[in-house]
């Protein structure tokens, strides 16, 4: 699996975490699959923006760092940062958070 595939996958763990649209995140992953990753991308951080769906800092950096891989402008992600809470109550499972700060760390 490639590291954008293992990203998305992570990404699309954080939305359900987060409680996305399962419809949503099951679209995602479908296009995953085919290798539709900016799809994929878009996809996720749309709905989560539009449903108002709050993150951590950490979720904003997966997103920024599959942004930079996806070689988009700052522009097509950027706009995530509005969706950060510092203290947000949504506790992340132990395996996606341990996934989540291996990534953080290579970035």
């Amino acid at each position: 699996m490639k590291n954008i595939e293992k990203k998305l996958n992570l990404l699309c763990d954080l939305a359900e975490v987060y409680q996305a649209r399962k419809e949503d995140v099951c679209h995602a992953r479908e296009f995953i699959h085919y290798n539709e990753f900016e799809l994929s991308f878009d996809t996720l951080i749309t709905q989560m923006y539009e449903y108002e769906i709050k993150i951590d800092t950490k979720t904003y950096s997966l997103i920024e760092s599959i942004g930079i891989q996806l070689k988009l402008s700052r522009e097509k992600y950027f706009f995530m940062n509005e969706q950060i809470v510092e203290n947000n109550s949504i506790a992340i499972p132990k395996d996606i958070n341990e996934c989540l700060m291996k990534f953080i760390s290579q970035s």
